[in-house]
């Protein structure tokens, strides 16, 4: 499912159907958990949103009820303000970035803060938020990379950089480290 994602492939929905069968079958929420947000990643690079934001969804309210697999909170928060975007609910779309941001720092986690951050800055641009509130939320993010090894993210953040000023040196560089990774 992030496979997925990164890489913009709808492949891995009958993988992430199989994780989602077992964690049910089971009765492991941190797996049906992962399972939900992996079906969620490939429904989205698949371009079926709707699909994302229910598998989202589920995932949030499993974690809610079990009070389990709460270390994807944020991440999965993140991935529903993207599906919700895709599905033409901006206002939901920014509420839960919003909410992926104030779970990755509740729970201190600066890898997940760095996504969400992006998510944020992404949704804002998206949306025609403030540049003032995009660039930082997008110097947040960037400044988070080296202190975390979140590098995956980087080209994401430069292309949002590049995007928002026009700046053409920026999106270059997202792509060289786009190659890179």
């Amino acid at each position: 499912g992030k496979l997925a994602w990164l890489t913009g492939k709808g492949e891995g929905l009958a993988s992430a159907a199989e994780v989602v069968r077992i964690g049910e079958e089971t009765g492991d929420v941190a797996a049906l958990v992962l399972g939900l947000e992996s079906l969620a990643l490939s429904e989205l690079a698949a371009g079926r949103p709707s699909f994302a934001v229910a598998a989202c969804e589920r995932a949030l309210r499993e974690m809610g009820e079990h009070r389990s697999g709460l270390f994807e909170q944020g991440p999965v928060l993140a991935h529903l303000a993207r599906a919700r975007l895709a599905a033409g609910d901006a206002a939901g779309a920014a509420d839960a970035a919003a909410e992926a941001v104030t779970v990755a720092r509740q729970q201190q986690a600066r890898v997940v803060e760095c996504l969400a951050l992006l998510t944020r800055a992404q949704m804002l641009r998206a949306t025609g938020g403030s540049v003032n509130d995009i660039s930082a939320d997008l110097d947040a993010a960037l400044a988070l990379v080296p202190e975390t090894g979140a590098l995956t993210y980087e080209p994401f953040i430069r292309e949002e950089f590049g995007r928002l000023r026009g700046d053409r040196a920026e999106l270059r560089e997202a792509l060289r480290l786009y190659s890179a990774i």
